[in-house]
C-alpha cells in the first residue's frame, strides 16, 4: 500500500472509536482501543501495519506507534467522559424538574407559573380544581384565560410595565383577585 492509504487508513479509525465512546461508554471505547493497538503493533512487526511503512527493526516504531494510539485514546476519554458529564447534568435536571412537578402538585393551593409574556407553563392539580380546567387546556395560553373582564384588558400592560421597569405595581404583589372559572 501507499504511504497515503495507510494514513487514511490510520485516521480513518479515530471517527470509529469516537462513536463507539459516545454511543457505548468509554470502557467498550477502550478495550476497542487495546485491541486496535495490538493488532498494528503485531501488523508493524511483519511489515503490514497502518501507520508503519516498513517492518519494524527497531523498538523506536513501536513507541511512535503506542504514541499514537495513546494520544487517540485520551481524545477519546475526554469526549467520552465530556459526553457523561452532559448526561449526568440531563439527568440531574430532569429529576430536579420531576421534584419541583411533585411538589406544585402537592400543594393545596393552586399554583399557576407565566412567562414574561403571560403564557402559563405550570398549572398545579390544585388550580385544576380551583378554575374548572385541566392543565393541558391552559398550558400555553395567556393567563388572562383565568381573569375576568376588568383584569383581563389590563394584564399584558400591567406585566409589560414590570418587565421594563420593575416596579411592582399590580404584577409582583401578592393580593387577593377574582378568578374566571372555566
Amino acid at each position: 500500500q501507499s504511504p497515503e492509504i495507510r494514513f487514511a487508513s490510520a485516521i480513518a479509525i479515530i471517527p470509529l472509536l469516537l462513536w463507539v465512546a459516545v454511543r457505548y461508554e468509554a470502557m467498550i471505547a477502550c478495550i476497542l482501543l487495546s485491541a486496535v493497538t495490538v493488532l498494528e503493533i503485531l501488523a508493524s512487526s511483519h511489515g503490514k501495519g497502518m501507520l508503519v511503512l516498513q517492518s519494524i527493526p527497531a523498538h523506536g516504531s513501536v513507541v511512535w506507534i503506542m504514541a499514537e494510539y495513546t494520544i487517540r485514546a485520551s481524545a477519546v476519554l475526554m469526549l467520552v467522559a465530556s459526553r457523561s458529564e452532559q448526561r449526568a447534568l440531563e439527568q440531574q435536571r430532569a429529576h430536579q424538574a420531576a421534584r419541583l412537578v411533585s411538589i406544585v402538585d402537592a400543594a393545596t393551593d393552586g399554583i399557576i407559573a407565566i412567562d414574561e409574556h403571560g403564557i402559563i407553563e405550570t398549572f398545579s392539580k390544585s388550580a385544576e380544581q380551583l378554575f374548572g380546567y385541566a392543565a393541558p387546556e391552559v398550558v400555553g395560553e395567556n393567563v388572562k384565560v383565568l381573569m375576568p373582564a376588568g383584569y383581563r384588558e389590563h394584564h399584558d400592560g400591567d406585566l409589560n410595565h414590570y418587565m421594563k421597569t420593575g416596579e411592582r405595581r399590580i404584577i409582583g404583589i401578592g393580593r387577593i383577585v377574582t378568578g374566571q372559572r372555566k
